[in-house]
């Protein structure tokens, strides 16, 4: 779930790392419960208009929780599978298929669930090494046996995980020569083409897809900017769902409030919905840093200091650093602030070293805020952009370029988008503050 595009892709559709945690507008498996009535969901009475962007809550003043009426949208809870015992099978099956590899290292079989469990572990945990684990199993499974199609497949996944977008549609390209179905190859091509900036060609494509296949409406609408028509689906989708994995839900849920909170710009109804997330999966490390950013923003700083302290750990996610920083800044303990600016520094060095792609745009922001090195926080925005032509990259770019000091740059991107359609409200929001400070 990660940078953000697409669904996390151990379930199937996507290929995005993670999932940015800048709001906008501030500047297993499982049966419905039979006693739960889950409401069908209610939009406005011009979707359109929704469309273009909800009204944005005002920030509370005072540290009590915002009494948030109930929502029509947030519906029932269903039963799941308890979230302590699903992590624990997920690490316990990790740990098995690792000393299962020791004894057969050349087992694709094995280098596939292994890479599954990785990703799983990183996307949900936030366990960064596990990507980089991932990314050399990748490499292993090719090395291994290159004349294997699946080889190449599991490679594309990996590749895909860490951003190397372009290395994973070569790989796709030689899985299909090998004799994947093309079907099979186009499906995961087009989600990377997605998440590279390549809508237009996408979504046509998607949109027929649609009409036969429910599974794609909610990813052809979200990207299409028709976002409550998008929700819909995604309520659809959590109603009939008969199995209990706690990931799924959680996940649900989280790309939800994505929806609502960054792309809408509804931060009540997204903040109900990363609560929801973390209710199913309280260890979801992303979910947690968003809801933790609008309970902070509420007023709320030490729950916020709370929620993340509980899951920051060796080789977490640096972004959860680079938040506390924020936090404890804004509380005025620059002890604290200085100590976890250093660890999210520390983790990104590392992280962007590595693979530069999969961190660039979470590291940008980071080094725009708390890691107060705004110049390299433009160079990183420019480099994602060179490589993702996305909404939420040309926002970070603009951003970047304000916070630098570089109003020339920021003047020109800007007024180069004059007369685009923009979908999302970071963008909208990011060129009229670009703007601003032009001549």
């Amino acid at each position: 779930p990660g940078g953000g595009g697409g669904p996390v892709a151990i379930y199937g559709f996507g290929c995005e790392r993670g999932q940015s945690s800048k709001i906008a507008t501030s500047k297993a498996e499982s049966t419905v419960s039979p006693t739960s009535q889950v409401k069908e969901p209610v939009g406005p009475k011009d979707p359109a208009a929704a469309n273009k962007g909800a009204s944005t809550p005002q920030k509370s003043s005072s540290p009590k929780p915002p009494k948030v009426e109930k929502d029509p949208l947030v519906i029932e809870r269903i039963r799941t599978d308890s979230p302590g015992i699903a992590v624990g099978n997920l690490l316990a099956n990790l740990k098995a298929v690792e000393a299962q590899l020791q004894k057969h290292p050349k087992s694709q079989r094995l280098l596939s669930k292994l890479v599954r469990y990785h990703l799983q572990r990183a996307r949900f945990l936030g366990q960064t090494d596990s990507y980089l684990r991932a990314a050399i199993l990748g490499e292993q499974a090719v090395a291994d046996d290159g004349a294997s199609a699946k080889a190449y497949l599991l490679r594309a996944t990996a590749r895909s995980s860490v951003h190397r977008f372009k290395d994973a549609l070569a790989d796709l390209k030689e899985a299909e020569k090998r004799g994947t179905p093309a079907a099979r190859c186009a499906e995961r091509r087009q989600s990377m083409e997605l998440s590279m900036g390549s809508a237009s060609t996408v979504l046509p494509i998607w949109e027929q897809r649609a009409k036969a296949a429910p599974t794609w409406t909610n990813l052809s609408l979200e990207e299409a900017g028709r976002y409550v028509e998008a929700d819909k689906t995604y309520v659809s989708a959590f109603r009939a769902y008969r199995q209990t994995s706690a990931f799924v839900a959680a996940w649900l849920m989280f790309k939800r409030g994505v929806l609502w909170a960054e792309k809408v710009g509804n931060t009540a109804r997204g903040r109900r919905l990363y609560e929801e997330a973390v209710h199913y999966l309280p260890d979801y490390l992303v979910a947690n840093i968003h809801l933790a950013e609008l309970e902070a923003e509420a007023g709320q700083v030490d729950e916020a200091i709370k929620r993340l302290e509980r899951l920051a750990g060796p080789n977490k996610d640096p972004e959860v650093f680079g938040k506390l920083s924020g936090f404890y800044k804004a509380k005025g303990d620059l002890a604290k602030a200085k100590a976890n600016r250093a660890l999210a520094v520390s983790g990104y060095d590392r992280l962007l070293k590595a693979h530069r792609g999969a961190w660039a745009d979470h590291g940008a922001e980071f080094f725009m805020g708390p890691g107060a090195d705004p110049k390299r926080a433009l160079r990183l925005a420019l480099f994602n952009l060179e490589h993702r032509q996305t909404e939420r990259a040309h926002a970070l770019v603009l951003e970047a370029a304000v916070a630098s000091g570089d109003a020339a740059q920021a003047c020109r991107r800007a007024r180069e988008m004059a007369g685009k359609s923009i979908r999302g409200v970071r963008l909208r929001e990011a060129k009229a503050d670009a703007l601003k400070g032009c001549p």
